[in-house]
């Protein structure tokens, strides 16, 4: 059996479709696709302890990408995430993203005191800022400047503030989205090689801030 039969057909990155490749022989294009899209539906990153998704997802996302003579199939183009009444879509390559916003909505839950020192809860409308400045910029440099970036910790702090940190071996950033300041939120990125500090504050109603892209894109991939 040769190499190519042997690897399991990869779906985005970190995983793979789970299935008895030596019978691909016998399966139909049909079939893998519906073995992939049970993998995916099974998948954790489809599950929210807070919000319910869509699991009707139309056959327009399949797309071919594997040697059609293998017949190792299709695969899902996009991952969905809702929240509320929001809706938010990853590219399948931004999955680890995916799943680190799905991880955080646990913040939701929180009630106040739930420190047992009098802290804050959040609420949707500041969690939803956070979410939206991961979305729309890991989304912006993976479309327009190629580049990946790590998976993000978001995370709750004491005033009902939510914070979004990255840390990668070049460098460290943090913004925090203050609770019922709906304009700007002001961010500290620090470079690790040279020491030198980035500091600005971005408009949460206004567009994509390059210079501040284009940094991310450079540093915390």
């Amino acid at each position: 059996m040769t190499t190519a039969i042997k690897q399991q057909a990869r779906l985005g990155k970190g995983h793979y479709l789970a299935g008895n490749v030596q019978r691909y022989k016998t399966k139909s294009k049909k079939e893998w696709a519906t073995d992939a899209w049970k993998y995916f539906n099974t998948s954790s990153i489809y599950k929210s302890d807070t919000s319910k998704f869509s699991k009707n997802i139309p056959k327009s996302r399949f797309n071919t990408c594997f040697d059609p003579h293998l017949k190792i199939i299709e695969r899902i183009q996009n991952v969905q995430i809702q929240i509320s009444d929001n809706h938010f879509s990853l590219p399948i390559s931004l999955n680890h993203i995916a799943k680190s916003i799905i991880n955080s909505q646990a913040i939701m839950l929180l009630e106040n005191d739930w420190d047992d020192d009098g802290a804050d809860a959040t609420n949707l409308n500041t969690y939803l800022k956070a979410v939206s400045f991961v979305v729309s910029y890991s989304k912006f440099i993976f479309e327009s400047l190629k580049v990946v970036i790590d998976y993000p910790d978001i995370d709750i702090l004491r005033d009902g503030s939510v914070s979004v940190f990255w840390e990668t071996h070049k460098a460290t950033f943090l913004i925090i989205f203050k609770k019922n300041d709906n304009r700007y939120s002001y961010f500290f990125g620090n470079n690790k090689v040279d020491g030198i500090p980035f500091k600005y504050a971005i408009d949460n109603q206004g567009k994509i801030d390059e210079i501040t892209a284009k940094w991310m894109s450079q540093n915390l991939n």
